[in-house]
């Protein structure tokens, strides 16, 4: 009693060829909102490792709409326009889903960023509105592994390879434990594009 279970197992792999070339991040252009200094501060830096985005922070609701308002209204210039707004849930003049209402009505029908969203008290009800979701202690790794989702990103080099690993994969059926929603998130949206039928489960029972 009081022992967890020991488990062992082996398989036989084929020797692997040359390494994958690396991911690479999408261009970007994000806003990151929050009324933590030290979120904001830490987030910077953690998300500048990628070079291809291009991070701005703001404090409040306030002053993210003005840049989001900014960014949508010269449409001569989409590279104004941000890609990702990436809030906490409670920013300190309003909540981040007030700012996204807000948003919809000055947008006047023009393209809106993806909406990810932090906070220590688990999913919203408007899923409608929320491209990912952030569960507070954040983990870098998790913010990343998320912004790369929804940006679409590629594999260098890739291009040619895609179809062919599709191919080898497409059909096959996975059984994914995983009792965290963003990564049962991330990894049914990364097997199902190679082609592969996910089920999950949230534990070994």
């Amino acid at each position: 009693a009081g022992h967890g279970a020991c488990f062992s197992f082996e398989l036989d792999l084929a020797q692997a060829g040359a390494s994958a070339p690396p991911l690479q991040a999408a261009p970007a252009r994000i806003l990151l909102a929050s009324g933590d200094a030290s979120v904001r501060e830490w987030l910077r830096a953690g998300l500048g490792t990628q070079a291809a985005w291009q991070v701005e922070v703001v404090r409040g609701g306030e002053q993210a709409l003005a840049r989001l308002c900014a960014g949508l209204s010269n449409p001569a210039n989409p590279a104004r326009a941000y890609d990702v707004l990436l809030a906490d849930w409670h920013l300190p003049d309003m909540d981040a889903l007030a700012l996204w209402q807000r948003l919809q009505l000055q947008a006047a029908g023009a393209p809106l960023p993806k909406l990810l969203l932090m906070s220590e008290f688990g999913q919203s009800s408007d899923a409608q509105a929320i491209a990912g979701f952030l569960l507070k202690p954040l983990v870098l790794g998790n913010v990343l592994q998320l912004l790369q989702a929804v940006l679409a990103p590629v594999r260098a080099g890739s291009t040619a390879q895609a179809p062919a690993l599709r191919a080898q994969y497409s059909g096959a059926r996975v059984l994914l434990v995983e009792d965290n929603e963003f990564n049962q998130q991330v990894g049914v949206e990364l097997l199902s594009e190679q082609g592969i039928a996910v089920d999950v489960a949230q534990h070994g029972q």
